[in-house]
């Protein structure tokens, strides 16, 4: 199996150098990509400040607001990483990336996310100006891994020079859910979900009902390259949640039907134009009437991406 094992420390003070102390960085919510994003910091820029409230997906900028207000009243510059935009920061800049007062907003979802986007761990080693070829070969594969799969799952990994190998991409995925926090028990579950899947629209359509909202592991269990039985476009409803994984063709069309302006709960990312996800919690309507008009929608399209003509978009 590959490691992520940790880096000699001589090779870290000389990769140092070009630190930037005046930044401050504020952590979202867990997962692998989070987690390697505060282990590269303490590693090659050890004197930055970096807080990490351990929180969940969906942590907000609120969560870290003494932090920023401090930061601002020191002089520092505030980084706010994948935090929701919850205190009414003004994104002024041509790429999105700084508020007018200084605070630098680094994510890669929702109009940001794209095969050709730079993940938010790519954005944090470009801003603390630490070059990539200067890394040790095993960490810096490792950190390459680790933004594919958060740019697209194994789809990205498999698009990496080299492409990564089935080992390779079953250790990733291993790491990912750990970091998540995902249970024994919840991928129990996640299993017995995704083996009583319904599949509807001559197999375009897979839909899975999980009793919590961990996603990961019924993905996972699809997952053709990883010796799953592969699915076209994945529905999966949780408690209080919709999730979708699937075609670009079918991520564009929710993005139409339920645009972020009018569900401001809803999220989306992935390797597009390609492959992507979608997601949401109910918002504005009743979940029952939600979920069916997601199913619906869900379906119409992926029956429509059928009976399109091949390369058409």
């Amino acid at each position: 199996m590959c490691s992520n094992s940790d880096i000699d420390s001589a090779a870290a003070r000389t990769l140092i150098s070009q630190q930037q102390v005046d930044l401050m960085f504020c952590l979202g919510g867990h997962d692998l990509e989070m987690v390697e994003i505060a282990r590269f910091l303490n590693d090659f820029s050890p004197n930055t400040v970096v807080h990490d409230h351990d929180l969940p997906w969906g942590a907000r900028a609120s969560n870290y607001q003494n932090q920023i207000e401090a930061a601002l009243d020191k002089g520092l510059i505030p980084v706010l990483v994948e935090l929701e935009n919850d205190l009414a920061l003004d994104e002024v800049s041509a790429d999105g990336l700084l508020d007018q007062r200084g605070i630098i907003l680094i994510d890669h979802h929702n109009e940001r996310a794209g095969k050709d986007a730079h993940t938010s761990l790519e954005q944090v080693i470009d801003l603390v100006n630490i070059s990539r070829d200067k890394l040790p070969a095993r960490r810096r594969r490792w950190l390459e891994l680790v933004s594919a799969n958060d740019r697209g799952h194994t789809h990205a990994m498999k698009m990496l020079n080299p492409p990564a190998s089935l080992d390779e991409m079953l250790t990733i995925r291993t790491a990912d859910r750990r970091a998540q926090r995902v249970t024994d028990y919840e991928e129990q579950q996640a299993v017995e979900a995704a083996k009583d899947a319904e599949t509807i629209s001559n197999g375009s359509l897979t839909i899975v009902r999980l009793p919590h909202s961990r996603t990961s592991p019924v993905v996972d269990f699809f997952e053709e390259s990883l010796g799953g039985p592969g699915y076209r476009n994945l529905l999966i409803e949780c408690p209080e949640s919709l999730h979708v994984f699937g075609t670009g063709h079918v991520i564009k069309m929710l993005l139409h039907h339920f645009p972020r302006d009018r569900y401001p709960h809803s999220w989306s990312g992935g390797n597009l134009p390609d492959h992507g996800f979608w997601g949401s919690t109910s918002g504005i309507e009743k979940y029952s009437t939600f979920f069916k008009n997601v199913r619906d929608m869900v379906e119409n399209a992926a029956h429509d991406e059928q009976e399109r003509p091949t390369g058409a978009t």
